[in-house]
């Protein structure tokens, strides 16, 4: 699990904590390496060359998709696959994707068939509504198929950046009320497509993972065959260990969109959770940032 989620230290820092005198949370602490924000490199990304850096913006992607595939094979969902919290390694030949919000993530039981099951769980994904699909948003239910439709939700995030927009118009169904977004998914209604974003992705992989039904959508195993051989035939170095670099050097410090006291995640020294949490605040509030681990992680990673 440690591999594959990209953490740097074994087993993780667990803290039990009282909010007050009846309730008390436990969080971990756990270290990255040095990492760059997928939404941060796409904005340095659309200052330059378009065709070129699409095609290095759809290889992150790819890595992002290779990482929910590792996960979904050891049977947990990973639940926050949003633009604020996907960060690619930076100095990678093959860029290597990590989610620093862990502690959202749930198990699905060892009996059950990875790709149609799903769980309920009590659990406030309030700050995350517009990325969401209907089942999780009107009766909390998750499944592999929540966290594809979450994941087209970020590819649709990541190329709005790219083509140039305000980060808060990148928010899908930003301009959506959340007590009518429900309604709106339910009528059928997708995000447009990004100036930017290749048609292929659109057609053939966000708008399939966006299926009202999560049975119908693909499998990642799916996705990842479509983006082998499209990008097999534009760039060969995609799946070879030898191939051209794909590295990310840094964000411009002069870069808009940072808060007073933005973390920059590109520095030598590696990003801890703790940090993440104090900088990089979500939309809304969240009580529960993402350290605060589910007992599921616990149970299994002790």
């Amino acid at each position: 699990m440690a591999e594959n989620l990209g953490l740097k230290e074994w087993p993780v820092k667990k803290i039990r904590r009282c909010t007050s005198s009846t309730d008390a949370k436990m969080t971990i602490q756990y270290t990255f390496p040095s990492s760059s924000k997928i939404l941060d490199i796409a904005e340095e990304l659309s200052k330059n060359s378009k065709d070129e850096n699409i095609n290095t913006l759809l290889r992150l992607l790819f890595a992002v998709v290779k990482l929910v595939k590792q996960i979904h094979n050891m049977k947990w969902l990973m639940v926050d696959l949003t633009g604020k919290y996907v960060f690619i390694v930076d100095k990678q030949e093959i860029p290597k994707a990590l989610m620093v919000r862990i502690g959202r993530m749930h198990s699905l039981p060892q009996e059950c068939d990875i790709q149609e099951d799903s769980i309920i769980v009590n659990q406030d994904l309030q700050d995350m509504l517009y990325w969401l699909p209907k089942e999780v948003i009107g009766h909390n239910e998750l499944s592999c198929g929540s966290d594809v439709y979450t994941m087209a939700m970020l590819f649709y995030e990541v190329f709005s950046v790219l083509s140039g927009r305000d980060r808060l118009d990148c928010v899908p169904f930003g301009n959506k009320h959340k007590s009518k977004l429900l309604e709106h998914l339910i009528d059928g209604h997708v995000p447009e497509k990004p100036e930017l974003c290749p048609s292929w992705l659109y057609e053939e992989v966000m708008l399939k993972c966006w299926d009202l039904d999560r049975t119908s959508r693909p499998h990642v195993d799916e996705i990842i065959s479509l983006f082998s051989s499209k990008l097999d035939s534009s760039d060969a170095s995609l799946t070879s260990a030898s191939g051209s670099t794909c590295s990310y050097k840094g964000t411009d410090q002069s870069s808009p969109h940072r808060g007073e006291g933005y973390l920059d995640v590109v520095a030598n020294s590696s990003v801890s959770s703790q940090d993440h949490d104090d900088y990089h605040k979500p939309l809304e509030d969240d009580e529960g940032h993402y350290e605060i681990i589910n007992e599921n992680f616990l149970q299994h990673n002790n």
